[in-house]
């Protein structure tokens, strides 16, 4: 049997009558001597119905499978569990261990702004942690959100924020989308009554009155509604959209302006390699008619050595000297 666990200070406890679970200090320790590997009971109070009731049986198997967990004891078995070691932790291995470290320390600092409330946020229709929300502290969805965020400004990598920001850009996108079948569905243009306040204060929409053909005179019993054209508002706003997150025509560089840059850039960036070519293979020609001098310089010396009419020459100068 390996090391035994120190009696314990906080305990989980099991209520069986009302079956209500919680951690508190233990009203009473009492010795059990049968249980050789956490040779001590513990007893506490509920807090919902006021009975006594005994460890949670979960915690007190632990401690059970903690005390035969003694590991190897043969050099064999410790060297195999040294080696075991060896390259651990691995880089992902120490993000999720610190991934778990931020997790615990903020579960409370996300309750206090995002405390758990089962069904009562917009995501809660469909959400995966739905069914654990309702004994967790933290809405979930927020605690991810939170723990990506840090772990972000820890590490220094913004990079690890840019499956959140895909999803941002891709719910505005959304957004814009929804904004355009509106316009599409109310028209570009929309008609409104004209209306206006008389001097008593009172309300009045504008009207004319119909022209007879013949005379050309106005009849006050055909009136008609003055009615004013103006832009769907919603217009204003889809540019608005469009420019602050960067789906405009010049972000994208579609323009035509932003086209004749970009080929005017590759025309040159072309003028520049054919330039560069044309002086490699200047080089190329200037090297070889170098070599080509050399050896006709050669050639020529030796074809004036070899001249009959001035061997004879150095010849009679010989024997005149």
């Amino acid at each position: 049997m390996g090391k035994l666990r120190p009696r314990l200070d906080d305990v989980r406890f099991h209520c069986l009558d009302c079956d209500y679970r919680f951690e508190a200090k233990p009203v009473r320790v009492e010795d059990a001597p049968e249980d050789e590997w956490h040779p001590w009971r513990y007893v506490g109070t509920c807090p919902e119905c006021g009975r006594e009731c005994e460890q949670e049986r979960q915690q007190r198997g632990l401690l059970k499978a903690w005390a035969h967990a003694t590991g190897p004891k043969t050099a064999e078995g410790l060297a195999s569990t040294a080696k075991n070691l060896e390259g651990h932790p691995t880089p992902e291995e120490a993000r999720r261990t610190r991934f778990n470290g931020l997790k615990h320390g903020l579960n409370a600092r996300t309750a206090t702004y995002w405390p758990a409330r089962p069904g009562k946020y917009p995501d809660c229709d469909g959400c995966e942690y739905f069914s654990s929300c309702f004994t967790a502290t933290a809405c979930q969805k927020r605690v991810d959100l939170y723990f990506a965020h840090h772990l972000a400004f820890t590490a220094g990598d913004p990079k690890l924020l840019n499956d959140l920001n895909a999803d941002l850009h891709a719910n505005l996108r959304s957004i814009v989308n929804l904004m355009i079948l509106d316009v599409i569905r109310d028209g570009s243009t929309i008609r409104t009554p004209a209306w206006y306040y008389d001097k008593d204060g009172g309300f009045h929409v504008a009207q004319i009155g119909g022209r007879d053909d013949d005379s050309g005179k106005l009849l006050p019993h055909e009136r008609e509604t003055i009615m004013v054209l103006t832009e769907h508002p919603m217009l204003k706003r889809i540019g608005e959209w469009v420019a602050k997150i960067g789906l405009s025509l010049s972000d994208m560089g579609m323009t035509p302006k932003a086209k004749e840059a970009t080929e005017d850039a590759v025309g040159y960036l072309a003028g520049q390699q054919q330039r560069q070519e044309s002086q490699l293979e200047y080089q190329k020609r200037t090297t070889l008619a170098l070599e080509d001098l050399s050896n006709l310089i050669a050639r020529s010396r030796e074809n004036t050595v070899r001249d009959p009419v001035l061997i004879e020459h150095k010849q009679q100068a010989g024997e005149n000297g």
